[in-house]
This record gives C-alpha cells, structure tokens and sequence, in this order.
C-alpha cells in the first residue's frame, strides 16, 4: 500500500509539474507574441506628438493605382487626404514639419512625403505630386506619351477633352520630373 501512495504521489507531482510548465509556457508564447506585435509606446515629447499622428504620404507615380486615382481622375481639389484650403498649421500638426522646400512652376512647394503644397495666405493653394528621382522618360514608358509637350520643358496628359481637368508634368533640365498637378480643363 505504502508503495502505492508513493507512485500516486511521485505521478501528481509530475502532473502538477507537467501543467505549470504548460502553463508557463502558454504565458511566455503569449508574452513574446505581444511584445514582437503590439507597440504600447506613447510619444514621449509633444514634437513627437505633433510629428506622430499621420505618416507622410507616400506616392508611386508608376503604378496602376496613381494612373486610376490621379491622372484619370479629377484631383484639382487635392490628393492623398491633402486639399486645397487647409490651413498650415492644420497640415503640420497632422503631418509635421515638411521634409523640403522646393519650386515646381516657379513657385515655392513644401513637401511632405510624396506630395508638395502651395500655400497663399497660409492656406493650401495647389497640390503637386513631387516623385523621388522619376525621368520624363520612366515617366512617358509607364502613362504613354504626353498629349502636349510645351515649350517650357512641361508635359500635358489630357486625351478627354469633355472632362474639366488636365494633368501637368512640370520636369527639369535634366529631365527629372519636379512635380505632377491635375489642373483645370486646357481650353
């Protein structure tokens, strides 16, 4: 009988183990799951939570989506949840401080990720898609050749003359693109 109770007690006491390692095991999987998956930091300055709130817009002018959303569609009012009239400071706490200050059609364009802004009065004025290091020539073998070539160097896209809106290639010199506006209707 003695013997009995010893193997009864030798085998809870390997359940027992057996369960607390499961368990302990079932913890840490949940642990390290969490930690690898969920991002519980808060910002720790007010820059950072200024800066933080949206990412920066990220545009691919040679892909299917920006020739359905933007060159054939009517975006003079804005793009990528950018718009005309929004006031500076709007835009800035939303996105932080632009990334560069350049000119597309001889005027000043702040740029934030893949989009640049015109501001007249502190307020958005015109919307510009500003790629990073895209050719005219990369530019013309993905959307087909420009319907207009203009003196000054710009390439216009519009094969429907019936819509309200034309898409404007601005590019360099050196033929890099400087910026893309879907502007009003070329008459």
């Amino acid at each position: 009988m003695q013997g009995n109770n010893k193997t009864k007690i030798i085998l809870i006491t390997l359940a027992i183990i057996i369960f607390t390692l499961l368990v302990c095991g079932i913890f840490y999987g949940a642990y390290y799951f969490i930690k690898e998956n969920v991002n519980f930091s808060a910002p720790n300055t007010a820059s950072e939570q200024k800066e933080g709130k949206r990412d920066k817009p990220k545009v691919d002018v040679l892909s299917s989506q920006f020739s359905n959303d933007f060159m054939h569609a009517d975006r003079r009012d804005g793009y990528a949840n950018i718009t005309k009239g929004i006031k500076r400071d709007s835009l800035e706490n939303e996105l932080g401080s632009p990334d560069d200050k350049i000119k597309v059609d001889d005027v000043r364009v702040w740029v934030y990720g893949n989009v640049g802004v015109n501001f007249k009065d502190d307020e958005v004025n015109r919307v510009f898609i500003v790629p990073q290091k895209i050719t005219v020539q990369e530019f013309q073998n993905y959307h087909g050749s420009a319907t207009i070539h203009q003196a000054d160097g710009a390439l216009i896209y519009d094969d429907n003359t019936s819509n309200s809106y034309t898409i404007k290639v601005y590019a360099d010199k050196e033929g890099k693109i400087e910026g893309i506006e879907n502007i009003d209707q070329l008459r």
